[in-house]
């Protein structure tokens, strides 16, 4: 990466996708790194269960606590644990646009119905699919709150609010988020997107 970029802090959808590149056996040593302490690993883990989810959590509650965060402290942090693989590049990486139309309009606002459908359909990705909605922490954090142990109304949840708050609620942001999420296949499985 190009030394401005390095210089630059990272945001939330940043962290998301750092979290989906990391191993999770080096991850521990990576955050002590980072300046993120044992016991604080250990208590988000216990806190968040699934280690994709307290990961994410992790990375945020770092840059939450620490002022001057950039890239160039997560490449240090990754070189200093010998993971010498381009994490940084694919956060960056963009992702190709869905080339051909599904049964519906990209240009158009989901239906209700829709994304009632779509939440029972997507698995455990509440939190990084809302951080790639554009929600904030807070919010994935009241709807934990709001339905507890219930992993399909938290999924609808965070799809209202998406498109409750978010202007650009549109078929096709939410197909790029869940690609950048899910992956290719999932989409070309589940509504025969030809990517």
């Amino acid at each position: 990466l190009p030394a401005k970029d390095l210089s630059q802090s990272p945001n939330d959808k940043h962290l998301v996708r750092l979290a989906s590149e990391l191993n999770i056996s080096q991850f521990n040593d990576f955050l002590l790194h980072l300046g993120l302490q044992t016991k604080d690993w250990e208590k988000i883990e216990y806190n968040w269960g699934r280690a994709e989810d307290a990961m994410v959590v992790a990375l945020l509650q770092w840059k939450e606590r620490n002022q001057n965060v950039t890239f160039q402290k997560i490449l240090d942090a990754q070189e200093s644990i010998a993971d010498n693989r381009h994490h940084l590049c694919q956060v960056f990486k963009g992702q190709p646009g869905l080339l051909e139309n599904t049964s519906f309009g990209f240009k158009d606002t989901p239906e209700d119905r829709f994304l009632s459908t779509l939440s029972r359909k997507l698995g455990n990705c509440v939190i990084q699919l809302g951080i790639e909605l554009g929600l904030t922490f807070s919010d994935i954090e009241a709807v934990y709150v709001k339905h507890p142990k219930d992993l399909f109304s938290q999924m609808y949840e965070v799809l209202k609010i998406w498109k409750q708050k978010t202007p650009e609620n549109t078929y096709l942001n939410l197909m790029l988020a869940i690609q950048r999420v899910r992956g290719k296949q999932f989409l070309k499985r589940n509504f025969c997107c030809n990517i």
